[in-house]
């Protein structure tokens, strides 16, 4: 059985034969990211409370609906990644599901990919955006890993 593969949440090989559980599980990782964007802060950003003085105060201010910036960006770091993530797996890299150099690159072209949209969609220093998606994905991920893993102990692993 061949496996289409999205990338960021992994979900891709159940959309295949479970097109639901995979849609449920792209809004959870989606809302999880969101939720460690909001939690990092990522809704804030610097502003000058007063322009033209050789040092202006440096203020912090939230935008109007700070958990919606948060999961719009979420939203768009993880379809960016899902696109990617399905052309590498389905023409390039050849993982087996249920391998650990599946989950490692995985991980890291996800990272790759989510850092660079985050960093172009909210305008944050490309430290702390790569901060901020190195966290959110290792969330994702660990939910994701131990869902998996039990269905494989739980001889569900055929199911995906």
């Amino acid at each position: 059985m061949s496996f289409m593969i999205f990338l960021d949440t992994v979900t891709g090989a159940v959309m295949e034969t479970r097109l639901v559980l995979g849609l449920a599980l792209s809004i959870v990782v989606i809302l999880i990211e969101a939720f460690v964007l909001h939690y990092m802060g990522w809704n804030t950003a610097l502003a000058t409370a007063t322009i033209g003085q050789s040092n202006p105060p440096a203020v912090a201010y939230t935008p109007r609906k700070p958990f919606l910036t948060c999961l719009r960006d979420s939203f768009l770091a993880n379809l960016a990644s899902i696109l990617v993530g399905w052309f590498l797996f389905q023409y390039v890299l050849f993982f087996n599901f249920w391998s650990l150099p599946f989950w490692i690159s995985a991980f890291v072209i996800t990272i790759l990919v989510e850092t660079i949209v985050l960093w172009v969609v909210g305008k944050k220093p490309i430290r702390r955006t790569a901060l901020v998606s190195l966290i959110m994905n290792v969330a994702s991920y660990l939910m994701l890993v131990i869902l998996f893993g039990l269905s494989y102990t739980l001889g569900l692993a055929s199911n995906f």
